[in-house]
């Protein structure tokens, strides 16, 4: 059995984030250079993966921790 895929629009990431459409059109785009998740076109429209932005939630925090740790040692 497949497993299913969860998709979030433009206005479920935005709400996801507590952003607004710039923010989010500057992190698609790659200007924020923050390694987002790119989105998947379906027809004329954009939709991410959820699983891919957990994913990327995850390395911001592993990066945020390795971080931290530098600061203290």
């Amino acid at each position: 059995m497949a497993e299913q895929v969860t998709f979030l629009t433009a206005s479920g990431v935005r709400a996801r984030y507590q952003i607004g459409n710039t923010t989010l059109w500057r992190w698609s785009n790659g200007a924020a250079n923050n390694n987002f998740p790119a989105p998947i076109k379906m027809g004329n429209r954009k939709r991410w993966r959820l699983a891919d932005l957990e994913a990327w939630e995850q390395s911001l925090e592993a990066a945020n921790d390795s971080d931290q740790q530098v600061a203290v040692a």
